[in-house]
């Protein structure tokens, strides 16, 4: 390892700064609704390790830094530091390297410095992150997790002056949509727990502990997330029941909070009981499957969304509604419009480019925004405040001026799709549509057999 891993047990003023001045604000537009439960679980003062679930690559991580203040010191795989140009990136995030096998024999060694550094991390009574899955994917399901943590953590304990004990606290992130821009996120932080129950097993038999911590967390974190266990269309049709039956279930079993909490509960306790009636009444799930992949193929097909199924459309005073505000709102979209199609455009376009997979596509078109959304309006600034001789200041006041408008554009795109689709719901409803009457009649004939299994 021939570069410095800095100073990761101090605060970083700089980093502070840098989360806390654009970026912050940038991410926070990013996403429409933001709800966290068990947030003062970060806050303890306890040396911790943080062990969220990894499905959007490095929105996860942003997500984290988005939604706490507190500095993470976080654990990557040291492939990603090969470039110099990356490597004082990384280290002012406060992203350290991990290294594996495939990563060299000879290269294992580097990792001794690594623990020491987070022994260090921990005794600052700080937070280190780790992905124990190690590596990313779109499907709510937690894969076997690795014995990365409790390794680090029973090092820790075991190199440490003090006694650490060092508590591990699970963390679920939940996406509504993994690449939309201006869609929901959902934060679940689990109380944290401490190894030291683990501790006396380790020194008698370190791999039985680390197995046994090993699978504690991955129980854990089940916990705090979506956690659909099955492939193929037993996972697509999961996700569109719970989704389905969100409403009833929380109306049955009177889920309280807010929306997004709610949502989250009703989710869990739908794919709950849809497993349990799976291992007791195997073939009513798999008629059920059947169903409900021809339901969603059809609704598809018809491009509707299940919320508007399940609502019949939505109520005429919310289309009027809606038809008012998009009519007051039109100056500001066509001038949203002009000013940012091409920047959208050029982003979409290099985030294609760029992507990988479908999962990289969120967290590319984010980091474009960050840079590029700063120019381009500080350009339109400068025109405007020249072209008109304004005052200096006015600068600033068209850029927050240029961004609202542009936020707001970009949700107006998203309100006019929606108000046309509840419309030509009602009029194909009021038509009697023969395709619509079906589809909502094998949308009936799905939610009674959920009504019994639920």
């Amino acid at each position: 390892m021939n570069f410095k891993l800095g100073s990761q047990e101090k605060f970083s003023v700089f980093q502070w700064l840098f989360v806390n001045a654009w970026w912050r604000l940038w991410w926070r537009l990013w996403y429409r609704k933001v709800a966290v439960h068990g947030f003062k679980h970060i806050y303890t003062k306890k040396p911790l390790i943080i062990t969220p679930n990894h499905q959007n690559t490095a929105m996860d991580a942003l997500t984290l830094i988005g939604v706490q203040t507190r500095q993470v010191v976080w654990l990557a795989r040291a492939d990603v530091f090969k470039s110099k140009f990356v490597r004082p990136i990384l280290r002012f995030f406060k992203i350290m390297p991990v290294y594996r096998m495939q990563d060299g024999l000879e290269s294992l060694g580097n990792n001794e410095k690594i623990f020491e550094k987070c022994v260090k991390v921990l005794e600052a009574r700080k937070i280190i992150g780790i992905f124990p899955e190690a590596t990313h994917w779109g499907y709510r399901r937690l894969r076997a997790i690795k014995k990365a943590v409790p390794r680090i953590a029973f090092l820790a304990e075991e190199l440490s002056s003090q006694d650490l004990d060092v508590h591990i606290m699970p963390v679920g992130i939940y996406y509504d949509n993994y690449v939309s821009f201006r869609s929901h996120l959902f934060v679940n932080f689990g109380e944290p727990f401490s190894i030291a129950e683990y501790v006396e097993l380790y020194k008698e038999n370190a791999n039985k502990a680390i197995i046994a911590l090993r699978n504690r967390i991955q129980e854990e974190m089940k916990k705090c997330m979506l956690h659909i266990k099955h492939d193929g269309e037993r996972y697509e049709a999961y996700e569109e029941l719970r989704r389905m039956c969100a409403s009833f279930v929380i109306k049955k079993y009177d889920i309280s909070g807010a929306l997004l909490y709610k949502n989250f509960q009703a989710y869990k306790k739908v794919i709950e009981k849809l497993d349990a009636a799976g291992e007791q009444e195997p073939e009513v799930i798999d008629t059920l499957e059947k169903e409900v992949v021809a339901y969603r193929d059809k609704r598809n097909a018809m491009q509707y969304r299940e919320w508007l199924v399940d609502q019949n459309g939505g109520d005429e005073f919310t289309i009027i509604w809606n038809s008012v505000r998009l009519l007051v709102g039109l100056p500001i979209f066509i001038i949203g419009f002009i000013l940012n199609i091409f920047f959208f455009k050029k982003t979409f376009s290099i985030a294609q480019k760029l992507a990988e997979d479908v999962q990289f596509y969120n967290s590319i078109t984010f980091s474009l925004g960050f840079l590029i959304v700063p120019i381009w309006f500080s350009a339109i600034s400068i025109f405007c405040v020249f072209f008109w001789g304004l005052s200096w200041w006015m600068f600033f006041v068209i850029g927050v001026a240029l961004l609202i408008v542009s936020v707001v554009s970009f949700d107006y795109f998203i309100l006019a799709k929606k108000t046309f689709h509840m419309l030509r719901f009602k009029i194909q409803a009021y038509t009697h549509n023969p395709e619509l009457e079906s589809l909502r009649a094998r949308r009936k004939k799905i939610m009674d057999m959920c009504e019994n299994i639920l």
